[in-house]
């Protein structure tokens, strides 16, 4: 009984805290109040969490949503961190990309020929670029539940950064390769 009493009120106490006003289903093992729990959740949601980047007068907006984590400072500055990446990708992305392919080709008559391919590709993206304001202008918690249906916390976060700020940013020094990368010829 006692355990029950406090449990109802870490739920309760977990429910106040979130910004969502959806109430946590009763069973969470259950596929049907989740999948009810999950759809209340998207509902309720402030628009601009469906958003992406926008401009709105003098400034520029970008939306950042995080993992389910243990505490809602973790979820929100994931959250933040996403938005920021995202907003620093729209000034400069730097995008490296390895390729590289082997074509075998083997033969013991005239009639048949057997070719293999072997292929790699590695690619990575970096954005590397200094916005001097960005600030947080917005954040979301929910409560949600993760795949082992352990109670966590999900965020959105929503910057605002001048375009002024963009524009500078964009006219930073590109950095230098340190690798170029093969020529066809060298594969």
């Amino acid at each position: 009984m006692k355990s029950l009493m406090l449990i109802s009120i870490a739920v309760a106490l977990i429910s106040a805290s979130c910004s969502s006003s959806v109430t946590l289903p009763n069973d969470p093992s259950n596929p049907m109040e989740r999948m009810t729990y999950n759809q209340e959740l998207k509902d309720n949601r402030p628009d601009w969490t469906n958003k992406g980047l926008w401009e709105e007068g003098d400034y520029l907006y970008q939306v950042g949503q995080s993992m389910v984590f243990d505490t809602e400072r973790e979820a929100k500055k994931h959250a933040y961190r996403d938005a920021s990446f995202r907003i620093t990708e729209y000034v400069r992305q730097n995008i490296d990309l390895n390729y590289s392919e082997m074509n075998v080709a083997q033969t013991t008559s005239t009639d048949v020929i057997s070719q293999s391919y072997a292929t790699k590709e590695k690619n990575s993206t970096r954005s590397q670029v200094s916005i001097g304001k960005i600030a947080a202008q917005e954040t979301y918690v929910e409560a949600v539940f993760d795949q082992n249906e352990n109670l966590g916390y999900a965020a959105f976060a929503m910057v605002r950064v001048p375009k002024k700020s963009i524009k500078i940013a964009s006219k930073q020094p590109k950095p230098v390769q340190n690798a170029p990368l093969a020529q066809a010829d060298q594969l």
